[in-house]
């Protein structure tokens, strides 16, 4: 049992400057955890990568610990999708929050 679920699920944790990243993986699931500082559009901009990367925002949860932010995501990894691990997503979640802290 437990060499199926490693199989269906895995997950990574990435804390750097920019972010804390945690991504859990279950099949075409993905629960995408990001701490970061607070910044304007930073949501916006956040989630229209995700989705030009074919992950589908289902619920997101914002929660706020001044100056940081939390932002939790569930996302559809839809078939076009070239990420297939969440180590793969993870490094994409990385990029894409140290683009939008770059601005």
């Amino acid at each position: 049992m437990e060499a199926y679920l490693n199989d269906i699920i895995s997950s990574v944790e990435n804390k750097t400057a920019v972010a804390d990243i945690e991504v859990t993986l279950i099949q075409a699931h993905v629960n995408l955890k990001v701490l970061c500082q607070r910044r304007g559009g930073q949501l916006l901009k956040a989630i229209h990568a995700l989705e030009h990367l074919s992950l589908t925002v289902l619920h997101l949860n914002v929660t706020s610990l001044h100056p940081s932010v939390l932002y939790s995501f569930n996302l559809k990894i839809e078939e076009e999708c070239k990420l297939s691990t969440a180590d793969e997503i993870a490094t994409a979640v990385y990029q894409i929050f140290s683009y939008i802290n770059s601005d």
